[in-house]
């Protein structure tokens, strides 16, 4: 029998080439537009906890993109820029989790 209610899985455009077709189409655009648009258009976000602040989850999420990129495309990785900008997401991402959970709070309390 027919299943109305099962969705499929969405297939989600690599990163590396919704990449470069915005770069080509934007000759200007940063890594980190780029980042954002795509977590923006998939709806991503990697989160820890349920609550955790914003800035902690959009962190976290672009760490696992570009995570995934280089898994799947090698050559970025020889690009000292792109070495370095996943260098500061991942030491962001480890200094966050190591907060207490009251400043945590305070954060997302910010947030609203």
């Amino acid at each position: 029998m027919f299943n109305f209610f099962k969705r499929k899985a969405k297939v989600r455009e690599a990163f590396g080439s919704f990449l470069m077709e915005r770069t080509l189409q934007n000759p200007s655009m940063t890594l980190e537009d780029a980042l954002n648009e795509y977590i923006r258009i998939h709806s991503l976000a990697v989160r820890h906890t349920l609550d955790e602040p914003q800035k902690i989850t959009a962190a976290r999420t672009k760490l696992k993109i570009m995570e995934g990129w280089m898994a799947e495309d090698p050559e970025p990785q020889a690009d000292q820029e792109i070495q370095l900008y996943m260098d500061i997401l991942r030491t962001t991402v480890q200094h966050i989790e190591q907060l207490s959970p009251e400043v945590l709070q305070r954060m997302k309390e910010r947030e609203l």
